[in-house]
């Protein structure tokens, strides 16, 4: 007949330090949210042209068509796509 020998569990004296790359991410997450939660406050949207480019955008992302800007299904070539 064998018997079941277990093994004792010593504590831990050392403490394991986060690494940079933790760090680093959690810098990220604290500055996404200060900047997300300040801006919670702020309008979105100031006046009609910030309304016509969210407007561009959006039928931009409805449509699929990333190269031309279109409001109101006319061509807005008044301002470039990407800003």
């Amino acid at each position: 007949m064998s018997t079941l020998v277990i093994p004792q569990v010593e504590h831990v004296t050392h403490v394991v330090q986060p690494s940079p790359r933790r760090k680093h991410l959690l810098f990220l997450v604290a500055l996404w949210v200060a900047i997300f939660f300040a801006s919670l406050w702020t309008p979105a949207v100031l006046d009609d042209a910030d309304g016509t480019h969210a407007n561009a955008a959006r039928q931009m992302a409805f449509s699929g068509d990333y190269v031309t800007l279109r409001v109101n299904n006319v061509r807005y070539l008044e301002k470039a796509p990407l800003p």
